[in-house]
């Protein structure tokens, strides 16, 4: 039996890209499966913004990681209506 060559790297990971904003961190491929209300809300941030679904989602969890780490030390962010002058504490659902 002839001994089995190794798969090559996937090409992209652990590599920085020019324009990454993760301040020169490797980037990482991954894949993740969406449920029905996810999509819906990356296809509107996408329609929203422009950006891609790729930026968009890199955005949103560091928006989500940003938001656990104020949670989790006892902190609070309150959002606001627009046209309103009342503060509502944000809760992750």
């Amino acid at each position: 039996m002839l001994p089995t060559k190794e798969a090559p790297p996937r090409t992209g990971v652990g590599r920085s890209r020019p324009g990454d904003h993760g301040g020169g961190s490797p980037w990482e491929r991954v894949t993740v499966n969406l449920v029905t209300r996810a999509v819906t809300a990356l296809n509107s941030i996408v329609a929203q913004t422009g950006a891609s679904k790729t930026d968009a989602i890199n955005k949103a969890l560091q928006v989500y990681d940003f938001v656990q780490d104020h949670q989790s030390r006892g902190g609070a962010i309150y959002v606001r209506e627009p046209g309103s002058n009342e503060l509502v504490r944000l809760r992750i659902f």
